[in-house]
């Protein structure tokens, strides 16, 4: 790896670090859990009721997901968080349903547009989150209790 490039996974924890930084200027806590083989955060904002929070990070372009995740309905006590780090970090949250039924229905419609078929590879399971999907819940800190200040 050439000097000064960061690997995926320390862009990651990276991302979480910062986020849990913002979670304490705004009056809560969090610690990394491990679900799986994916890293959250455990969000105590003070109220009593702990969330999970899974960090999404970008150095450029969209965030990356799988279709996989519009699998489901998702729990009401998890959130994404969503992190550009291509300048200084900037968050976008969403409940965690909202999140899957936009990647399960962007999918539809991505085979709507193709004839039921991916355009390029069938097997893919890749899917992009671009800002526009998720435009809405910029800076949307109270969605998990915490000040938006």
């Amino acid at each position: 790896m050439p000097t000064g490039a960061r690997s995926t996974a320390e862009v990651a924890a990276d991302a979480r670090a910062i986020v849990m930084r913002e979670i304490e200027r705004r009056g809560g806590r969090a610690i990394e859990v491990q679900h799986g083989r994916r890293w959250e955060l455990l969000l105590d904002n003070g109220s009593g009721e702990a969330s999970r929070v899974r960090v999404v990070s970008r150095r450029r372009g969209d965030w990356q997901s799988s279709i996989k995740e519009g699998d489901g309905q998702g729990a009401a006590w998890r959130f994404w968080v969503f992190v550009d780090l291509a300048h200084e970090p900037r968050f976008w949250m969403l409940p965690e349903p909202e999140v899957v039924a936009g990647i399960r229905d962007r999918h539809r419609e991505y085979l709507a547009r193709h004839g039921g078929r991916r355009s390029v590879n069938d097997y893919s399971l890749h899917c992009a989150i671009r800002t526009s999907d998720v435009a809405h819940g910029a800076d949307r800190w109270d969605l998990l209790g915490l000040s938006c200040t």
